[in-house]
């Protein structure tokens, strides 16, 4: 550990604190990556996927 410009032995609190510290920022960096992901699920009712409504694109629905 360095203080002041000069460097000593961190003591066993010290260290257990720097690794909490360590977790705590790896758990939060992590949470913020999966953030950036967006994941959509489209539903749809099946009765609306069928009957004389439904729309078919591509070669059969021409």
């Amino acid at each position: 550990m360095i203080v002041e410009g000069r460097a000593a032995a961190a003591t066993d609190t010290e260290r257990e604190q720097y690794r909490q510290e360590q977790i705590a920022a790896k758990a939060a960096a992590e949470k913020a990556e999966l953030a950036k992901r967006v994941q959509v699920a489209i539903i749809s009712e099946p009765a609306s996927n069928s009957g004389p409504t439904r729309k078919v694109i591509g070669p059969q629905g021409k």
